[in-house]
């Protein structure tokens, strides 16, 4: 175990009814080196006999949960692929059904909330893509930058400029950034003027010096 010698394959599991696989059993191995594979039923019992099996066994947990959700996060990039593909060829509800199974595999996925907020944006429905890209902050905060700019386009266009800019500026409050505070410089511009949007920066940067 110390010498990383361990390793995990699958066994997929397939329903012969339908022939799909519906999961997967995780076999251990142990690639001794100079040796090759030492098979379970040799290593196994010693394990067993000298109280290593727990160690062993949370082990096997761990890079099994692991692989897992790098499966998850491979499985909803793969579906956003997908997605973009089907907006490319102006086929929405193709690409929502792919956004959808992206969310269901990772429900972290930041990308696809950010295309879903997109299509519904280009379809006028702007209430619905607010909701998605506000997502993002349970998400990742850290991405909240790439979703500011279409938040506050889509407030203007439900004629709520004013809650688009409360919003983002809770943002700047909660997670500071350069890019937020370039996003809501330039909005707060543009609908109250030069004045406010340099009192905006005085305030952010008195708050968050580091800026």
């Amino acid at each position: 175990l110390e010498r990383n010698e361990f390793l995990v394959r699958y066994q997929p599991k397939v329903d012969l009814a339908t022939s799909k696989v519906v999961g997967a059993e995780a076999l251990l191995r142990w690639r001794l080196t100079g040796h090759g594979d030492i098979a379970p039923s040799q290593f196994i019992p010693l394990a067993e006999e000298s109280h290593l099996i727990r160690d062993i066994g949370a082990w096997v947990l761990n890079q099994v949960c692991g692989d897992y959700a790098a499966w998850q996060k491979e499985i909803a990039e793969f579906h956003c692929e997908m997605a973009a593909v089907e907006a490319t060829h102006s086929r929405p509800d193709g690409a929502r059904k792919h956004l959808d199974d992206a969310l269901q595999a990772n429900r972290k996925c930041v990308r696809a909330s950010i295309l879903l907020g997109d299509l519904a944006a280009a379809a006028g429905r702007h209430d619905e893509a607010v909701e998605h890209w506000k997502r993002v902050e349970t998400q990742n905060p850290a991405f909240l930058a790439l979703v500011a700019h279409r938040l506050l386009k889509s407030f203007q266009a439900i004629g709520d400029t004013a809650t688009g800019l409360t919003l983002l500026r809770g943002y700047l409050a909660q997670y500071p950034s350069l890019d937020l505070l370039d996003v809501a410089f330039q909005s707060t511009l543009d609908a109250k003027g030069p004045e406010a949007a340099y009192a905006l920066v005085r305030d952010e940067l008195r708050r968050n010096p580091t800026l």
